[in-house]
């Protein structure tokens, strides 16, 4: 088990070897930190990717591909899918998501404690939290189907579209949320 630290200073792709300390790629077993300070972008466009653990102070863009940590992930900047498969497998917290088509799911609790936005894909995890103080915002006439629980605790805007449910969709709205 190592720790792989992101060394580049600017937007990259995450699958570039140089990216990483000793150009390594982290690997199933790897504790990962992104501790880029700032607006930058690190993107995974396509391949498989299966880490242990995550650390990002970076926005994490899943626009291809498939992408899983095994343990906990603590993400204090956005979260883009745009034709992932992200799959959280430990208890996660993320600043908020930009989830557009793909699939996101897992077995582990995954918070949200900033803004959020759906307008397209799949949500098929055990348990997806927008605490109190957070937003939800859903939009645009993609499809976007809930086959997990989703807990409400905070403010959620629904503007266009439609939710499709299966029988394990699950939409908890919480008393203090509006």
């Amino acid at each position: 088990m190592a720790t792989r630290i992101w060394d580049l200073l600017d937007n990259g792709f995450w699958n570039v070897a140089e990216n990483w300390s000793e150009d390594i790629l982290p690997g199933p077993e790897d504790n990962v930190v992104i501790g880029v300070d700032g607006e930058i972008e690190v993107t995974q466009q396509s391949g498989s990717t299966a880490i242990k653990s995550l650390i990002s102070e970076a926005i994490l863009n899943l626009s291809g591909g498939s992408f899983t940590v095994t343990e906990e992930a603590n993400l204090n900047a956005l979260l883009k899918s745009s034709g992932s498969t992200a799959t959280f497998n430990g208890s996660s917290n993320l600043l908020g998501f930009d989830f557009s088509k793909g699939t996101l799911s897992g077995t582990g609790a995954l918070t949200t404690e900033g803004p959020s936005t759906w307008t397209g894909g799949v949500y098929s995890g055990s348990g997806l939290t927008i605490n109190e103080g957070g937003t939800l915002e859903l939009s645009g006439s993609n499809a976007k189907t809930l086959s997990g629980v989703l807990e409400n605790r905070g403010i959620t805007t629904w503007t266009d579209g439609d939710i499709n449910s299966n029988s394990s969709g699950t939409w908890n709205t919480a008393e203090t949320a509006l």
